[in-house]
C-alpha cells in the first residue's frame, strides 16, 4: 500500500515537473520575442540583426542651382550699356545732353564728342562764327570746328559730366559723334559678342 502511494506521488510529481517545463519554454518563446522586439525598437543595431528593417537616409543636399539671369532687350542698367550694331555694322545710340535727346554714332577714332550744327541748336548751343577755329580732317577735307563744354552727357544708365565737345558748321556732318572725350571717362569700353559694351 505504501509502495503504491509512493509510486503515485512520484508519477504526479513527474507530470507536474513536465508541465512546468513546458509552460516555462512557452513563456520564454513569447516573452523572449517581446523583449527582442522592445530592444530592437531601442537599438537599431539589434533591429538590423533581428529583422530586415529598411533604413531611410536623407539624400545629401547638392549645390544650389544657379539662377539664370536674363538681360532685358534694352541692354542697359547698373552703369553698363550694350549697343547693337545697325545694318551697316555701326553703333548708333540715343544720347542725352543737358536734357535734350539726339542720336550719335560711336566713333573711337574721334578725339572728341562732335555735334552737328542742328544737334547743337537742339541743346541750345550756338557758337558764334568767330568760335570755329579748331581744324579737323574730314572726308571732305579740312573743316573748322567750335569748342564747347557739355555740362552733362547721358547714354542709357551712364552719365558723365563736364565733357569736352566740338561743334561743326551747318552741313559739315550728317550725324553727331560719340568720341573719346566721353569714352575715356568710362572704366572700359569694348566690342564683345558683336555688341559695343560701355561700363562706367
Amino acid at each position: 500500500m505504501i509502495a503504491q502511494t509512493v509510486k503515485l506521488a512520484s508519477a504526479l510529481g513527474l507530470v507536474a515537473l513536465l508541465s512546468f517545463v513546458a509552460l516555462q519554454s512557452r513563456w520564454f518563446e513569447q516573452g523572449g520575442a517581446a523583449i527582442g522586439t522592445m530592444l530592437s525598437a531601442r537599438d537599431p543595431m539589434l533591429a538590423a540583426r533581428g529583422s530586415a528593417v529598411p533604413s531611410v537616409s536623407a539624400s545629401p543636399a547638392g549645390p544650389t542651382p544657379a539662377i539664370a539671369v536674363v538681360r532685358p532687350a534694352a541692354r542697359a542698367g547698373m552703369g553698363v550699356v550694350e549697343l547693337s550694331p545697325d545694318r551697316n555694322a555701326q553703333f548708333v545710340t540715343e544720347i542725352e545732353i543737358n536734357g535734350a535727346r539726339i542720336h550719335a554714332l560711336v566713333d573711337t577714332g574721334a578725339s572728341h564728342v562732335m555735334l552737328t550744327a542742328e544737334d547743337a541748336r537742339a541743346i541750345n548751343l550756338d557758337p558764334p562764327a568767330s568760335a570755329y577755329t579748331i581744324p579737323a580732317q574730314t572726308a571732305n577735307g579740312t573743316a573748322f570746328l567750335a569748342p564747347a563744354r557739355l555740362r552733362e552727357l547721358r547714354v542709357g544708365e551712364i552719365t558723365e559730366y563736364d565733357v569736352q565737345a566740338l561743334v561743326a558748321k551747318p552741313g559739315q556732318n550728317g550725324i553727331s559723334l560719340l568720341g573719346m572725350s566721353f569714352l575715356k571717362k568710362l572704366s572700359s569700353f569694348q566690342v564683345a559678342d558683336g555688341h559695343f559694351v560701355m561700363k562706367q
